[in-house]
């Protein structure tokens, strides 16, 4: 199985951080982003995005442009400060690719659980970074790559 974790594009500042959108950098950067998802044939099972405007719209970008998923949804516990460990046992039940747009520290201490049983942060996220990490049938979590948007040109 993969799994590949996504923090959401730059975001206007605004009053209410629930309904900040992309600014026109992020919405630039989850195009090159879905450039390279399409480039290299990422196709996942489900995406799943938080409830927040940015993290929505950096999925749509990924499913219309980078042809990610069929569709991405709005799951519950993908916040920034939400626990990790809902999304954790759901994960260990699936057998089928994964994505999931979200929020620091969210998106860092999800990786840092699946990669070193803590929740101590390990990986720090780029706005559009994007990790990909395998399940190997022993249930261990591996990371295979990660690309931020500055990479991809």
């Amino acid at each position: 199985m993969k799994l590949y974790l996504v923090r959401h594009g730059q975001a206007l500042e605004s009053i209410d951080d629930s309904a900040r959108p992309l600014s026109a950098e992020g919405r630039a950067e989850a195009e090159r982003l879905a450039s390279f998802v399409r480039a290299h044939g990422l196709k996942v099972g489900e995406m799943w995005h938080s409830d927040k405007t940015r993290a929505r719209e950096t999925a749509e970008i990924l499913v219309s442009n980078g042809g990610l998923a069929a569709s991405a949804s709005e799951k519950r516990g993908l916040s920034p400060n939400d626990p990790v460990n809902p999304v954790l046992d759901e994960l260990a039940a699936l057998d089928h690719d994964v994505c999931i747009v979200g929020h620091l520290p969210y998106v860092s201490t999800l990786a840092s659980a699946l990669l070193t049983g803590t929740d101590a942060a390990a990986i720090s996220f780029a706005t559009c970074g994007m990790l990909s990490l395998v399940r190997e049938g022993s249930g261990r979590w591996w990371m295979d790559w990660f690309v931020r948007p500055s990479m991809l040109g």
